[in-house]
């Protein structure tokens, strides 16, 4: 099953839609019946077993059947936004493979909320963050080839500093890893512009399932090195803590590599902060 294709309507329907529940009529089943049933069959699908390694998960499945919008600011003098966007369970406090679209662009990749969200951690985001970049150090010329073919770029705020940017694919590796900036959200993946070249990719099911396949399972090694090596669950609370790892519990398999309606509603905000709520 491929996912839902998008294509030009639809990025200027979001850019002019500013209400929270024209926003969930106008993407709301494509998402819930179109792209989370593809999302569970990708390599995403096992992050339950990842989860379970330290936590109970509530949810058997990796995502919830809902969409989550937006509404914010391209910039502090720019034009607003509607939005959507899709997250992992368990994502507010650990790494999440977001996925969501406003008028610029569909992203798919991994993010890290960093700021004080509901139901969020911050420090043990920022934490899982520090093991994603040892990880990313031990295995630096992997993936930049990775972040090479597949045209990563980064998305990035800071409240600290009051603004967003996006960090081009030649200086991704070297941003992720040496950059002072104190990020609020952090997002690393794959931005589709519909103004470019990626509109063919947007208009064809197939292509866009297998780039976001590809996307996914670049990233997957990354993802459960951190959360296996910095993420531990304790006493109901999420703990960043050093250790060599859990056990691996009986009947659990996780692959370290590529495999061969409810609607949930988010605040409006002036500033381009996605993938929280």
């Amino acid at each position: 099953m491929p996912p839902p294709t998008f294509d030009l309507p639809e990025f200027a329907n979001i850019k002019t839609t500013h209400n929270h529940r024209a926003l969930e009529a106008m993407f709301g089943t494509k998402v819930i019946q179109g792209l989370i049933p593809f999302l569970e069959q990708t390599i995403l699908g096992q992050i339950p077993s990842v989860r379970a390694l330290w936590t109970k998960p509530s949810s058997k499945t990796a995502f919830s059947d809902e969409i989550k919008t937006d509404i914010y600011q391209l910039s502090p003098t720019g034009s607003s936004t509607g939005a959507w966007y899709v997250f992992n369970n368990g994502g507010r406090n650990e790494l999440q493979f977001n996925i969501g679209m406003d008028a610029r662009w569909l992203r798919v990749g991994l993010a890290f909320q960093l700021g004080r969200e509901r139901y969020g951690d911050p420090a043990a985001v920022d934490g899982l963050l520090k093991e994603f970049k040892d990880a990313v150090r031990a295995d630096k010329y992997n993936f930049e080839k990775f972040v090479t073919a597949n045209n990563i770029e980064i998305d990035w705020y800071s409240d600290a500093l009051g603004s967003a940017g996006q960090i081009p694919t030649g200086v991704v590796v070297n941003v992720l890893l040496t950059a002072p900036i104190k990020f609020s959200w952090l997002f690393v993946g794959r931005l589709l512009r519909p103004t470019t070249k990626d509109l063919a990719i947007l208009r064809d099911a197939n292509r866009l399932g297998q780039l976001m396949t590809t996307v996914f399972d670049g990233l997957w090694p990354y993802y459960l090195k951190a959360q296996k090596w910095g993420h531990g669950h304790t006493a109901g609370k999420y703990s960043v803590r050093k250790r060599r790892g859990p056990a691996k519990s009986a009947g659990t398999t996780v692959s370290t590599g590529p495999a061969s309606s409810p609607v949930k509603q988010a605040s409006s905000r002036s500033s381009p902060k996605p993938g929280k709520t």
